[in-house]
């Protein structure tokens, strides 16, 4: 019965995020349609606000299933051009992002979204979303300066791929390059529990709480003492993993069954 129970449960929570998606992928076709009739930048910025409102509707729609507790939502707000950092445990995270309170943010991803998502395709190539998949370094650093003049927030998720294990991977150095280079602040967002909600490479779903802490951000006026390690972008790398290390440690430290 508890396997039963399980699959029913996972059944209907992808079958009301599927019926969400295709009553709202309308708005998104209508949006791509837009853009490339007009080429205006401001649909850009619509699409960008439409996936937001996407994520954000989505999981409270499937609060029955889902509780996500956000821990300082406004912390990016007001720091634009930045950089949003995320550790990535499930295939909730992209949603997630609709509970921060910054709307203009541009996520630099693999493909998978572009594959599984399939009703709000249309409306992430209108809002710029970066598949970094089989583009070189020059194409990806290009797309982000022409998204960053548009004001908009990177999304990296620096450990390239969703945790298996529910432990904290190790980080690539592409955000915090451009960071130094860039002279962007950077705000690491911390998920905690999506992982155990939904398992990567399943469609098993298990109810509960999922939390999203906005650490605050660093900012450029420290990067000075950064710089003058022998490798800069590894020293702030290693800072900002530190910082996930920590908050992920006292979370698991709350929630000891």
């Amino acid at each position: 019965m508890p396997e039963i129970k399980k699959t029913l449960t996972s059944l209907a929570f992808f079958s009301v995020l599927l019926v969400w998606s295709c009553l709202l992928a309308p708005f998104g076709w209508l949006l791509f349609l837009l853009h490339k009739l007009t080429g205006l930048r401001r649909i850009r910025s619509w699409a960008r606000l439409a996936g937001w409102i996407y994520g954000r509707s989505s999981l409270t729609l499937l609060r029955p299933f889902l509780r996500v507790v956000s821990v300082h939502p406004d912390e990016a707000v007001g720091k634009t051009p930045c950089i949003i950092t995320a550790n990535h445990q499930s295939i909730l995270d992209l949603y997630l992002l609709g509970f921060q309170n910054l709307k203009q943010v541009c996520p630099i991803t693999k493909s998978w979204p572009f594959r599984l998502l399939l009703p709000f395709t249309p409306v992430m190539r209108t809002a710029g979303y970066i598949e970094a998949e089989g583009r070189s370094l020059e194409e990806i650093t290009a797309l982000c300066r022409e998204h960053m003049e548009e004001g908009a927030a990177l999304v990296f998720y620096p450990e390239g791929r969703r945790s298996r294990t529910g432990e904290l991977g190790m980080f690539h150095a592409g955000a915090f390059r451009l960071a130094l280079a860039e002279n962007l602040p950077i705000v690491p967002m911390v998920i905690k529990n999506s992982g155990s909600r939904i398992k990567p490479g399943t469609f098993r779903m298990t109810p509960g709480v999922i939390e999203i802490e906005m650490l605050p951000a660093i900012m450029p006026s420290a990067y000075d003492d950064f710089r003058k390690a022998p490798v800069p972008h590894r020293a702030l790398l290693k800072h900002v993993r530190a910082l996930y290390v920590d908050s992920l440690t006292a979370y698991a430290a709350r929630h000891v069954q």
